[in-house]
């Protein structure tokens, strides 16, 4: 019986999930709109001169942050799989702590520029930045919304080992967990490359 039922679970993790499709699209379109906004800030640059801008030096702190919660969140992954519970709450736990550190110190970069004279109004290639690390925020505070409500469920596991049991070894559950590494890591990658593209800028206009 035990055997049947491990079978059907591995065959039901090979199947394309509804959510994998979901997740598909939606990543896809935030790449979309990510990359309208960079390629339209390139395109604004073109042959033309604004005023200088830096990135914060906190940025480049967060950038450091970011990878690591790429990092944390895949040894979640390999621990909920490998159904260890306490690394897996653990890795969560560190995960959704240095997801509040990036956005407070994100936070102090946005004041940080304000206070270097650089607003929306008076610097172009600065109000891009504004507008799309400030996108990029509202991004991470939605992957930061699945963290904190995967905790709260921990605890409340904790007080059920049957509840405990069946959720680690529900297929669904896995999927779940491995579309939460998939869109922290996308949310790193994207800081990334936009970090990556805001320094082309500055080296190039």
């Amino acid at each position: 019986m035990s055997q049947t039922v491990n079978t059907t679970n591995k065959h039901t993790e090979k199947k394309v999930h509804p959510y994998q499709i979901i997740m598909f699209f939606l990543l896809f379109a935030l790449s979309s709109i990510f990359a309208i906004f960079t390629i339209s800030q390139l395109v604004t640059n073109i042959g033309k001169s604004f005023p200088d801008f830096k990135i914060p030096l906190i940025f480049h702190a967060n950038t450091i942050i970011i990878l690591l919660c790429s990092y944390v969140i895949h040894q979640a992954k390999n621990a909920f799989e490998n159904e260890n519970e306490i690394d897996y709450k653990r890795a969560i736990s560190i995960t959704f702590g240095l997801g509040w550190t990036f956005l407070i110190l994100q936070s102090i970069g946005f004041w940080e520029l304000f206070n270097s004279g650089i607003t929306v109004s008076n610097n172009l290639n600065g109000s891009y930045l504004y507008i799309i690390s400030a996108a990029h925020a509202l991004h991470v505070i939605a992957g930061l919304i699945p963290l904190g409500i995967t905790l709260y469920n921990i605890r409340q596991r904790k007080k059920n080992l049957i509840k405990s049991v069946v959720f680690s070894s529900d297929p669904v559950n896995k999927v779940k967990v491995r579309l939460l590494a998939v869109y922290w890591h996308f949310v790193d990658a994207l800081w990334l490359y936009l970090y990556l593209f805001f320094w082309l800028i500055i080296l190039l206009f």
